[in-house]
């Protein structure tokens, strides 16, 4: 069983919505919660979600995907999801448990594929009404389902720590079965590739058969085309980097090949006095582009799993700190900082030494080598920290919505007296195209304003938006009146030509 844990989520809703898409053939198993429709089910979450303005995470998202010839009725699943839910931690709270279909990929894998499961708890106990830690859930989620596996006696999977090779991203599988179908139809002249990454994979893994050396080790690769960097820090060798087809990675992001699983897990052998003056020859050898000079001696050491967890934990926060921070903020324990554009750092304030880096790969971050590693104490005064964030990010999201409830009706109004789509304006531009709602002032780029309509409470929901208090006066103060006018002239235009025809009618007769 294949089981997979979305990192928590703020948008209770969308999910529902896509959990309860007539298409999948969803399927309500049971769960705690008394709601039957979307609507009451929401009702039912928001009134724990109120209770804590803290935080708005108050989402998790876990699927399950049974093996082929696993069969499981509703009975076995909802027992496995309370296993599962209470496993993870979530023992007092709000749970639901929905059936999709087989999805088109694993359909086109095996066309007696099982329905998969969807899992949503609500985050926020139900007593306290605070929030469930969720640190290593994938972690856990794994080690529960190796469990479920046994106790229900279904097809065992190897745990990844014990797989030799990485499996693909889903959007990797979506990408070769999307190039696939291209090659069947005549729409690509070649079949599909292996992903760069995991082609190199299977090469590193190849050169350490046997247990060799590291020189032979390296030599092996670079017969196969592959360039590999060492890391040398004063006398101590810290990790490697690979290259290959344009592809370059550590050593940590391959399946069991960071310097330290090198040696550990893979079996190559390590002699400081034999092998260490034969690396730095590699690594002086070699011509790449590396990052600025002070960095070159962090930038291909190998990233820790604690290192990627706490990524994956807090640096789309420290991103939106930075963005209320103008690019730097610090207190008495921590200084974020932003590198580039799509580059953010984390230290500690009293020593500068580095914690946390991490660079936008497109709508996540991926974890950069650092000096030093957050240490216990210093997740929790994150997670502190990150809350406090959220409630200050809370505040202003309200602040936005209560603009977007006075702007977003006026500018549809102007939008369905112009009979368009689209109104290009002196001092604003409006556009509806048939999902969001969105505002630019005339001439840039940058909305700022996005709302969606919703059909379930009848308003409009704010969606990215940043209106200043002086355009929505100048909306309620300026426009609004004018739409006032323009629709009660309309209407006495209107009646005027009612009248008439009524008059031209009773002439005729």
């Amino acid at each position: 069983m294949l089981t997979k844990v979305v990192p928590t989520g703020n948008n209770p809703g969308g999910l529902l919505r896509y959990l309860m898409d007539e298409e999948k053939e969803f399927e309500l198993y049971g769960g705690n919660i008394a709601g039957q429709t979307y609507g009451q089910i929401m009702a039912e979450w928001r009134a724990i979600s109120q209770q804590n303005s803290r935080t708005d995470k108050d989402t998790k998202h876990v699927t399950m995907s049974p093996h082929i010839s696993d069969r499981l009725t509703p009975d076995d699943w909802l027992d496995i999801g309370e296993f599962m839910v209470n496993g993870l931690g979530y023992t007092n709270n709000l749970w639901m448990m929905i059936k999709h279909k087989p999805t088109e990929s694993q359909l086109l894998n095996n066309p007696d594929a099982p329905p998969h499961i969807h899992i949503m708890i609500h985050t926020f106990e139900c007593e306290n009404f605070t929030r469930i830690n969720d640190w290593q859930d994938k972690t856990k989620a794994e080690k529960l389902t190796r469990e479920i596996e046994q106790q229900w006696n279904l097809y065992q999977v190897t745990p990844s720590s014990e797989a030799e090779y990485s499996a693909p991203t889903t959007g990797q599988k979506r990408r070769m079965m999307r190039e696939q179908q291209d090659f069947e139809t005549g729409l690509r002249d070649q079949p599909p590739e292996e992903p760069t990454k995991l082609k190199l994979e299977r090469l590193v893994v190849a050169a350490t058969r046997d247990n060799p050396s590291i020189i032979t080790f390296v030599a092996r690769l670079q017969d196969q085309g592959v360039d590999v960097y060492p890391t040398i820090i004063g006398d101590e060798m810290k990790g490697l980097a690979f290259e290959y087809e344009g592809f370059r990675c550590r050593g940590s992001s391959l399946k069991n090949c960071s310097w330290r699983k090198l040696q550990e897990v893979r079996g190559v052998s390590y002699d400081k006095t034999r092998d260490l003056p034969i690396l730095r020859t590699v690594a002086a050898g070699e011509k790449v582009q590396m990052l600025p000079e002070e960095e070159d001696s962090q930038e291909l050491v190998s990233i820790s799993a604690n290192q990627i967890e706490c990524t994956e934990m807090f640096a789309s926060d420290i991103d939106e700190l930075l963005l209320l921070q103008t690019d730097r903020y610090v207190d008495t324990e921590f200084t974020a900082l932003r590198i580039s554009p799509d580059e953010i750092s984390l230290r500690r304030t009293p020593n500068q030494s580095e914690i946390l880096r991490a660079r936008r790969n497109g709508d996540a971050w991926e974890a950069l080598p650092t000096e030093s590693e957050m240490t216990s104490w210093e997740v929790h005064a994150m997670i502190a920290l990150t809350e406090n964030l959220i409630k200050e990010l809370e505040s202003q999201y309200w602040e936005q919505q209560r603009r977007v409830d006075i702007v977003a009706p006026i500018v549809a109004a102007i939008l369905n007296l112009e009979e368009t789509n689209l109104s290009v304006g002196k001092h604003y531009t409006a556009e509806w195209d048939e999902e969001c709602l969105t505002l630019w002032e005339t001439g840039s780029k940058k909305p700022i304003m996005k709302a969606e309509w919703d059909d379930e409470s009848r308003c409009w929901v704010e969606n990215g938006s940043s209106l200043t208090q002086e355009t929505t006066n100048y909306f309620q103060e300026k426009v609004l009146p004018f739409i006032r006018q323009t629709m009660q002239q309309k209407r006495e235009r209107e009646a005027s030509e009612r009248h008439q025809k009524s008059k031209a009618h009773e002439l005729e007769l």
